[in-house]
């Protein structure tokens, strides 16, 4: 461990990290001109700070991520509403007309529950031998190296990670990776429908999946009445996911919360660690692309490079923070897991220690368990690499009132010393 400069930590300002929020917050959804954009003010913020910047391409398309798994979700959704409507009411066996649609949901619930669990695990695709260039997207990642000595260099020429071959023999070092998505999107709801279609995706499921053990125990007034409940539920889940199926992805907002606050975060931690050499934890700066589209481009970044820096450093080296949505009024918080049936845990490493940080900072934080990945850590965690989701609550996530008025400039600044704690404490 270093010495710690705590006037450095105390002394960070608000006011570049809120200006460089500020800059991106504008419309800039993957394949658009302020995409195009985002990435060239990166390039030169990067650039400013005396990094070298580097790039991954990657092609994806996003028809194929959303629409299959909504054909597989309405086939079971209609599947439930027919049983509903042609069988149960001939049927006097109660157990029988709670199990089969309890049985469906449930099913529907792993279904939903595996997809967003398991989609760090699937394998890019290259949809141009389909020659349909509406169907295609391209994205890119924009990522830079801080390494004392340089010790972690990257390649353009091989797009890969390497060691300076001089220096291998003192890499005794952890590796972080600092993260955050650039792209922004817009869904056609706003923030009561969007809140509304989220609750009732994950407690609605839930409940309707587990509510028939408790109909079964029940006699008389009681069951009447918890069966309008569930009836009630029944309705709620279908609806919102049906709201879900059907909502458009737009252009329209501006992303200061989601994610230009992230994108800021990271920015403020390169420029205070400039003239400061870390010896025992490299760093790689990264913002990804497509992270709206199903975390596709911390997905590529992933299927390409996680393994050589795990041949690098081994696996318990290796710690990811994804800064998503933490420029709101709302508390600092840590996603410490995620997932069901299977969690993904986190708390071991790396949100401890920065608990830990914020504590000594006298930074009040929180975590919490999310039953879907909620931003591109999960394509690390999901294959055992420490990482967490750093991110304070805002509503406003993916509407057109996500504008950058609603920007904190103080819970930025609060990141940024958490995170400067955080490293020079290694």
């Amino acid at each position: 461990m270093i010495e710690i400069d705590t006037n450095m930590i105390k002394n960070i300002r608000k006011d570049k990290i809120l200006k460089d929020a500020y800059d991106l917050s504008f419309p800039r959804r993957v394949g658009s001109e302020g995409n195009l954009k985002a990435r060239e003010l990166l390039v030169s913020k990067i650039t400013e700070l005396e990094y070298k910047p580097h790039f991954q391409n990657f092609t994806y398309s996003y028809l194929f991520r959303s629409f299959v798994f909504n054909i597989i979700r309405i086939i079971y959704i209609l599947g439930i509403i027919g049983l509903l409507i042609l069988y149960f009411p001939f049927t006097q066996e109660r157990i029988i007309w709670i199990l089969i649609p309890g049985t469906l949901i449930i099913v529907l619930l792993l279904i939903e529950f595996s997809y967003y669990q398991e989609i760090s695990q699937f394998s890019l695709i290259n949809w141009e031998k389909f020659k349909q260039k509406k169907l295609i997207r391209n994205g890119k990642n924009i990522f830079t190296i801080k390494s004392n000595e340089s010790i972690l260099i990257f390649s353009d020429e091989l797009n890969e990670f390497q060691l300076n071959f001089e220096k291998k023999s003192k890499n005794k070092r952890h590796i972080v990776i600092l993260s955050a998505h650039y792209d922004s999107i817009n869904v056609s709801y706003g923030p009561f429908l969007i809140i509304f279609t989220s609750i009732f995706n994950t407690i609605g499921i839930l409940i309707i999946g587990f509510f028939p053990i408790v109909l079964l125990i029940l006699q008389g007034i009681w069951y009447y009445t918890f069966m309008i409940i569930y009836l009630i539920f029944c309705s709620l889940t279908i609806l919102s996911l049906f709201l879900r199926l059907f909502r458009k992805l737009q252009n329209f907002s501006d992303g200061a919360i989601d994610n230009a606050s992230g994108v800021s975060t990271v920015l403020g931690v390169a420029r205070a660690l400039k003239e400061i050499d870390l010896p025992n934890v490299d760093i790689i700066f990264s913002f990804w692309d497509a992270e709206e589209e199903g975390l596709v481009g911390s997905l590529s970044f992933v299927e390409k490079h996680l393994q050589k820096l795990i041949n690098l450093y081994g696996i318990e080296k290796i710690h990811v923070i994804s800064y998503d949505g933490c420029g709101s009024k709302g508390q600092i918080s840590f996603g410490r897991s995620f997932g069901f049936p299977r969690v993904i845990k986190h708390d071991k490493g790396i949100v401890n220690k920065l608990k830990a940080s914020a504590e000594s900072l006298e930074i009040p934080t929180k975590t919490s368990w999310f039953y879907y990945p909620p931003s591109d850590h999960a394509c690390f965690g999901i294959r055992n690499i420490d990482s967490v989701w750093f991110y304070s609550f805002a509503a406003v996530s993916n509407t057109v009132k996500d504008k950058k008025e609603l920007l904190m400039g103080q819970t930025l600044a609060n990141s940024v010393k958490i995170s400067l704690q955080y490293l020079l404490n290694f």
